[in-house]
């Protein structure tokens, strides 16, 4: 699809959202849309991504074999059964953020993929990296929400797909030109 297909509807099914959700939490409403183009292409259904190794991990701290994974530890996961760390093992709403995320939120996974999956979303990149935003460093901002951490100094993306930085960028461009009408 083209950029301007998918630019449109987000901002049509999100675009309201992650207005407010910006104002409210101070952060730039260009960046978040174009994560939801690169996150759901703006659909509404987007599909959810179990990820294996990710489920492993959460498992392995359930069972004691390890003592944490990315902060999540054993006592968190004392009575999740095997469908439980799945949920938390997929990423789920427009920013498909992993459901283990929710444990540091204080929240549900259903609270990622419901009504306020947008809130949510934009609550914990605020508390994850934020950081980076405030200064305009949109580049290590989109590397950091795929692949965990910063553009890395080799020029060589972590990412899944080795477009998906510069995308954002250029999906972010789109609704700052739009901003600027």
């Amino acid at each position: 699809e083209d950029v301007a297909t998918v630019c449109v509807r987000v901002e049509q099914n999100y675009g309201r959202t992650i207005d407010s959700c910006a104002k409210v939490l101070n952060l730039p409403a260009a960046y978040f849309k174009a994560l939801a183009c690169l996150e759901c292409s703006g659909r509404l259904d987007m599909p959810k991504r179990f990820e294996r190794h990710i489920f492993k991990r959460l498992k392995n701290v359930r069972d004691g074999q390890a003592t944490n994974y990315e902060g999540v530890t054993t006592a968190m996961l004392h009575d999740a059964n095997n469908e439980a760390l799945k949920n938390l093992a997929t990423s789920w709403g427009p920013f498909q953020i992993m459901g283990y995320k929710c444990l540091h939120l204080s929240i549900n996974v259903a609270d990622l993929r419901g009504d306020k999956a947008v809130y949510w979303g934009m609550k914990w990149v605020q508390g994850e990296y934020a950081r980076l935003l405030t200064k305009g460093r949109y580049r290590d901002a989109f590397h950091y929400h795929n692949a965990g951490r910063v553009y890395p100094d080799n020029k060589k993306p972590q990412t899944y797909d080795p477009n998906y930085v510069q995308n954002g960028l250029d999906y972010m461009q789109q609704f700052s030109r739009q901003e600027n009408e």
